[in-house]
């Protein structure tokens, strides 16, 4: 027997799978799906309503630094607690299915499935709630998606709680370094994101991509010479804020879908 069957060859990085890295909320989709599915849910049950006013109290604390975007995320899962877990099965398969395909960027979704024709592992990493998260793969040109894993109490009085950490920011990179198969320098790797959060991922990422970028996002993108896209939507600026604000108050607005804004954008691959 040779001594090249006897002792083989250690592992090296060309044995590693390059991959885009995709956020979710407003990258992929058109806007926050948490708030997307407050509305859904309240359609459903007009009277859960009322249990989202501990939420809109806590936002003026919130924006002052007073309360934190994890704990500002229960608040706003909270009335999805009071339904029974089997419904809420259901109805986040569901909210998947029929509304959020309506708010998908078409222009995003020509990359994702250019980067699997490439070869590449299409995986997206969002901080929102593996509720609906998990479903997204059967419906999105991605082979993998991972969310922030919550646990739901078997009464509403309780808040729902994280197992783990809200899978956002630095947490997306811990994920991907402890996964064997992706290059540990980022080479050959795809990142896009729309928020300054997702820094450590995109700087990862030998090839990071801004999407509708915030400004702090936008401010690294133009130091860095990183590309920026801009898929067609319906609202910009104070009208798109106005659009939320409504959604945040009454739970039963929903944007313009996609789709009818979308459909004389220029194919930006």
């Amino acid at each position: 027997m040779s001594e090249e069957q006897t002792n083989p060859a250690p592992e090296t990085e060309a044995q590693t799978e390059r991959a885009a890295f995709f956020d979710f909320d407003d990258t992929v989709f058109y806007g926050d799906s948490i708030l997307y599915w407050s509305v859904y849910l309240i359609r459903r049950h007009p009277l859960l309503w009322f249990w989202r006013i501990p939420y809109l109290l806590s936002l003026p604390l919130w924006l002052a630094g007073l309360l934190n975007t994890p704990f500002l995320k229960r608040l706003a899962l909270w009335p999805a607690s009071w339904i029974s877990a089997e419904e809420r099965e259901a109805l986040a398969r569901e909210f998947v299915d029929k509304l959020v395909p309506q708010y998908l960027y078409p222009e995003i979704a020509r990359r994702m499935r250019k980067h699997r024709a490439e070869g590449l592992k299409v995986i997206v990493l969002t901080a929102s709630p593996n509720l609906w998260a998990r479903h997204l793969s059967d419906m999105l040109p991605a082979d993998e998606v991972r969310g922030t894993d919550m646990e739901f109490p078997s009464t509403g009085l309780r808040l729902p709680r994280y197992v783990g950490r809200n899978f956002k920011g630095r947490d997306k990179v811990i994920w991907i370094l402890s996964q064997a198969r992706f290059p540990r320098d980022g080479k050959g790797c795809w990142a896009y994101s729309d928020g300054g959060s997702d820094l450590p991922m995109l700087r990862y990422a030998e090839h990071p991509v801004a999407v509708h970028p915030t400004p702090k996002l936008a401010r690294e993108a133009a130091k860095n010479d990183w590309p920026v896209l801009r898929p067609c939507r319906p609202r910009e600026g104070i009208r798109r804020l106005a659009v939320k604000l409504e959604m945040l108050l009454w739970a039963h607005h929903l944007p313009v879908p996609l789709q009818r804004v979308s459909a004389d954008a220029d194919d930006m691959l």
